[in-house]
């Protein structure tokens, strides 16, 4: 398998100190390299789960405030009738 390529780093191109993007490669065992994916299914999985949480916020506060006006309610049900 290859090895892994990580972000690019900066390097000098010459003595004059021009930079340049190079690619840093490391070779990891397999083992490193499921622990490299764990934590990243787990970070994906924590936004997931964030963005749920806020969603739901959003829409118990709509809610709220759909109960405190009722024409606000009486013209989103209508909507969707064709009218």
């Amino acid at each position: 398998m290859p090895p892994l390529r990580v972000r690019p780093r900066l390097r000098p191109a010459h003595a004059g100190g021009l930079p340049c993007m190079g690619v840093r490669t490391l070779s990891l065992g397999r083992s490193d390299r499921t622990k490299l994916v764990t934590a990243s299914i787990n970070r994906w999985a924590a936004a997931v789960s964030f963005c749920e949480d806020v969603m739901l916020q959003k829409e118990a506060a709509e809610r709220d405030r759909e109960r405190g006006d009722p024409a606000r309610t009486r013209r989103r049900r209508g909507r969707g009738r064709g009218r």
